[in-house]
């Protein structure tokens, strides 16, 4: 229902550009707030001592950053509306510190797998985390040599493809870890990075100038496909930790049982 109105919203535009689109804020900062409580509330099932409660923490403290980076920008748009944004502004910050909290996620995640002492999972993580620097660097390069990024430094363009890069990383990562578990509901909270990846891969080729090689006639579906992706990565998150904290308190799938210290093979 809310991507629908968020859709509807869009395509209308009832409220004149800037209040339309603040309306659509207000209801992505719902969805964020929805994805960074539930998965609060989650990881609260899991005492401190218990493996899968690190995991949980690192993974909301990121939501809740994305959740600044919402509240950030909504607050840059009332400053910088009609005016010239700056290149670097806090809503990065709290994305990147976001992104880094979600990766010590997935890093502790596969230290339960492998094991404390076995190097194996930090080099899976290792290898992820400069894998996304080192595609990130490239795609900044490739822009500025081929004149997409015309007008923005090599800085600006690296933070903007880390965007899209971290997402396809985590979610990659996240993949590997359903072939590791085999059980699917322990992975959904991951796939909304999946969302996540589409939706800035579209906005890193709208601000690149991708849409002056585009025809008129496709620019609006592609902003309505971008605000799908973006309005639904927040809610499958939200929905994937709605459901295990319910399986958690009604034991479906055996969840109930989760495990102490000892139990490396879950999340």
């Amino acid at each position: 229902m809310l991507i629908v109105l968020s859709l509807l919203l869009y395509h209308f535009q009832p409220f004149g550009d800037f209040w339309t689109d603040k309306v659509l804020d207000g209801l992505i900062l719902f969805a964020a707030v929805a994805a960074a409580g539930l998965a609060t509330k989650f990881r609260s099932q899991f005492h401190s001592d218990e493996p899968p409660h690190r995991v949980w923490s690192m993974f909301a403290l990121g939501l809740w950053f994305w959740v600044a980076g919402e509240v950030s920008g909504i607050i840059y748009d009332l400053i910088y509306w009609y005016a010239e944004y700056p290149d670097l502004m806090i809503t990065d910050l709290c994305w990147l510190v976001g992104y880094a909290f979600i990766g010590l996620a997935l890093y502790y995640q596969y230290r339960l797998i492998f094991g404390r002492n076995n190097k194996r999972g930090t080099r899976y993580y290792l290898a992820l985390f400069l894998l996304a620097l080192t595609a990130a660097a490239l795609l900044a390069n490739a822009a500025i040599q081929t004149e997409i990024g015309f007008g923005y430094g090599w800085f600006m363009l690296f933070i903007t493809f880390l965007y899209p890069v971290f997402d396809v990383m985590n979610g990659l990562g996240a993949l590997y870890l359903a072939y590791l578990f085999g059980r699917g509901h322990w992975i959904r909270p991951w796939w909304g990075l999946i969302l996540f990846a589409l939706s800035d891969s579209i906005n890193v080729f709208y601000w690149l100038g991708g849409y002056n090689y585009l025809p008129e006639v496709l620019q609006p579906p592609l902003d309505l496909l971008d605000l799908f992706f973006y309005s639904a990565s927040y809610l499958v998150m939200a929905i994937a930790f709605l459901s295990l904290f319910y399986m958690s308190q009604y034991g479906a799938s055996g969840l109930s049982n989760r495990p102490g210290p000892s139990g490396n093979n879950h999340p």
